[in-house]
């Protein structure tokens, strides 16, 4: 009996997601469903609307796929789907992650590289299915700004040469919803040394260039994670240029995430929040 473990919010009652769970019952009758909805805008200040989204979704969803005579269970998990699958996972041990986004262009979850981080972090197979724009449904995605505690500051590295890209994401780190603290070297030898210098208490997450000069991203990379002290710290690869060996490169040498700079500030704000959301938890 297989294990098939669904990661959707905004596109779980799309046809794309409902004709995929029939094209698997058709190889095997007696697979099994669960459904995990991260609440997006949970964090925020007004939750109950989202998290009254997420359940109206995995209600839909429920009586879609019971239709269809799939057995399917869920739950609803923290606003970011890392986070909610981790505490999923462990219990439901799935042969097969379906995650359902929107479109490339619309999507958070694909600019957080999420398919291919999955499948790192959690060791299953992961199938990435889109939905088309106008079948989605938006209630209840809506978040503002959110407020914290100066003990959720998040320290943050910028490793970064491009001045006009030190300017877009000093601004999207300014306007971000989680605290966060700014440090920015212009090259990956600054970068180390600085990182050597403070210690990982005062590092929670390095955004790096691969491009770097002096020392390049790949290597700053490397150097991080031979050291056992920077074992917790997030290291997040940019790149303008999104070529398979880099990215697999990338994530050999231990990188968790690898994200396509944005030319649209709105994107590319979306994804330091984001970012900045699964450091602080």
């Amino acid at each position: 009996m297989r294990h098939v473990l669904i990661v959707a919010n905004q596109t779980l009652v799309g046809s794309h997601l409902h004709e995929r769970v029939e094209h698997i019952l058709a190889v095997d009758p007696e697979t099994r469903f669960h459904i995990v909805v991260p609440a997006t805008g949970a964090n925020g200040p007004d939750p109950a609307r989202a998290l009254a989204g997420a359940r109206r979704r995995l209600s839909q969803a429920f009586e879609a796929l019971d239709d269809i005579g799939a057995r399917v269970t869920g739950e609803v998990g923290p606003a970011h789907p890392i986070v909610a699958v981790n505490l999923a996972i462990d219990r439901l041990n799935p042969d097969l992650i379906i995650l359902s986004t929107l479109p490339a262009g619309a999507s958070r979850w694909l600019h957080l590289d999420l398919p291919h981080r999955l499948q790192r972090r959690f060791g299953v197979p992961v199938e990435h299915v889109s939905a088309e724009t106008q079948t989605v449904d938006r209630a209840g995605t809506f978040e503002p700004p959110v407020v914290h505690t100066p003990d959720d500051t998040v320290h943050v590295l910028l490793a970064e040469e491009n001045q006009h890209d030190v300017d877009v994401i000093t601004m999207a780190l300014a306007e971000a919803g989680t605290r966060n603290q700014l440090r920015v070297a212009h090259d990956g030898a600054n970068a180390l040394a600085f990182m050597r210098a403070v210690g990982p208490s005062e590092i929670d997450l390095v955004l790096f260039d691969l491009k770097l000069p002096v020392v390049s991203g790949f290597d700053l990379l490397a150097e991080t994670r031979a050291a056992d002290e920077f074992d917790k710290v997030m290291m997040v690869a940019l790149t303008t240029d999104e070529a398979a060996d880099d990215r697999a490169r990338a994530y050999d040498l231990g990188a968790d995430a690898f994200v396509m700079k944005r030319p649209d500030y709105s994107q590319m704000a979306h994804v330091i929040d984001d970012l900045l959301a699964e450091v602080a938890g």
